[in-house]
């Protein structure tokens, strides 16, 4: 006569279904990538396809009438002077009044103005002949196609292929993804970056290894080439991600820390290097700063209908404007300190105006008639890019949720969405600076919808016969 067997204790923090049998919500065995089922690599390249065509629809049709306009005045050039051999210049010379030429004008200072990662890659389309406005904004659709690729990678490595496919096919119409890819704007670059730090924190958590540790650094360091502020992501998703490694000794885990570091001063260290030697004054990631600033801290930004924007709130003395990028930069710079410094008692309702503007809480109606107006991103778009965000939240939050009780790492989930805030809380809440936490977001809705779907087939499933 054999012993009764005695079932193994749960351990999982899974919900319940109504049948009181638990949900597995947690990650499925790690496979590498050539172990993808076929199913998935077709589904995948598929809906790619289709995250492409909609992106090529907005460009011809949804909004075949875009102009250059701000930043993407000087994207789109420094596009044009990098192919023509002019590498990170001031791209000002290529304007002859106000007609844009296809020749080279006079001596221009060096820019830093944004960080170089997106202008190198207009620069790489130019040099290959596409030296159109339209040109442009097709080759920035394929980083948007990129982006839903990678978080299809990324939501596969966390809760498994059904799982990345859900974030693959949200990110193929996500609006506040595919708006930037027609805009000539740095944010669809910043958005594949980040969706590839987000893959390589994963793959990292999976596989704790130095490779593993290396490349993540490396994710980190060419990001910070596309935003200066995703530099924060070393601290609040590779540190985390490398400590909480259970099975790693304390050398382990400081060796991996080393080379996630030495990753992302391979890249970042001479783009400092190159600005150090080039400027009067210190430059490190950007130029921009003091400009930014200025453009944020004044009566029109700290009172009224714009509290919490930016406007025009600075000009040169007698329009003059002397010295190389930082010395100009300087001058704002200190501008918009003084005013800061006369106005303190003001800055934290005016932070918290701009942190709730760039999550959409705070006059949402006025913020999209700003996006399609004033950002230039049309009525229709923004309005299907705020419902959609609307739906998407509270998914994403949930989702962050079951990734905490499945004990999968949320510091990829939770860091980009810190960077955006304090991005916003020093600048100004407009939704484009929001774009750093936008793959978190479509991550962490698609491992809510994941659990969702779990749950109904484990309802569906007949329970077990009485013995």
């Amino acid at each position: 006569m054999t012993a009764p067997t005695v079932a193994a204790p749960e351990t999982t923090d899974a919900p319940r279904a109504r049948s009181g049998r638990r949900v597995p919500i947690g990650p499925p065995p790690e496979r590498p990538l050539r172990e993808a089922s076929r199913r998935f690599v077709v589904a995948l390249v598929a809906i790619a396809t289709v995250g492409l065509g909609v992106r090529l629809w907005f460009v011809f049709v949804g909004y075949g009438h875009f102009q250059l306009r701000g930043d993407a005045v000087y994207y789109h050039l420094q596009g044009w002077t990098i192919g023509d051999g002019h590498w990170f210049v001031n791209p000002g010379g290529w304007f002859e009044g106000l007609r844009m030429t296809t020749h080279w004008h006079g001596h221009q200072g060096p820019t830093a103005y944004h960080p170089p990662l997106y202008g190198l890659y207009l620069g790489m389309i130019s040099w290959l002949g596409g030296w159109s406005v339209t040109a442009h904004r097709v080759a920035s659709c394929f980083l948007g196609t990129a982006s839903v690729a990678v978080l299809g990678l990324t939501g596969r490595k966390m809760m498994g292929e059904r799982a990345g496919l859900v974030a693959a096919a949200i990110a193929a119409v996500y609006a506040n993804f595919w708006i930037n890819d027609g805009m000539l704007l740095s944010e669809s670059m910043t958005i594949l970056t980040v969706s590839v730090i987000l893959l390589a924190a994963y793959t990292l958590w999976a596989r704790p290894t130095r490779w593993n540790a290396w490349w993540l650094g490396v994710a980190i360091g060419v990001a910070v080439l596309a935003r200066s502020e995703v530099s924060l992501l070393a601290i609040l998703v590779a540190v985390p991600v490398i400590v909480g490694a259970r099975t790693l000794t304390a050398r382990r885990r400081v060796e991996m820390l080393a080379l996630a570091a030495g990753g992302i001063i391979l890249f970042v260290g001479p783009w400092v290097g190159f600005n150090m030697v080039r400027f009067q004054k210190p430059v490190y990631l950007s130029s921009g700063l003091g400009s930014v600033l200025s453009t944020a801290n004044c009566d029109k930004t700290y009172y009224g209908s714009f509290l919490g924007l930016y406007a025009q709130c600075f000009t040169y003395p007698n329009g003059a404007v002397t010295g190389d990028e930082s010395q100009q930069d300087a001058v704002v710079m200190k501008s918009a300190r003084t005013y800061i410094k006369h106005h303190l008692g003001r800055v934290p309702v005016v932070v918290a105006a701009r942190v709730a503007r760039i999550w959409d809480v705070y006059k949402p109606g006025q913020n999209l008639q700003l996006n399609a107006v004033i950002e230039g991103r049309t009525k229709r778009a923004s309005r299907i890019a705020f419902g959609q965000y609307v739906f998407l939240m509270p998914l994403a939050i949930a989702g962050t949720i079951v990734l905490w009780r499945a004990r999968i790492p949320i510091s990829p989930i939770l860091g980009p969405a810190v960077v955006a805030t304090i991005a916003a809380a020093l600048s100004f809440g407009v939704v484009r600076y929001r774009s750093p936490a936008e793959p978190a977001i479509v991550l962490a809705a698609a491992a809510s919808i994941e659990v969702v779907w779990r749950s109904m087939r484990v309802r569906a499933r007949p329970g077990p016969r009485a013995a």
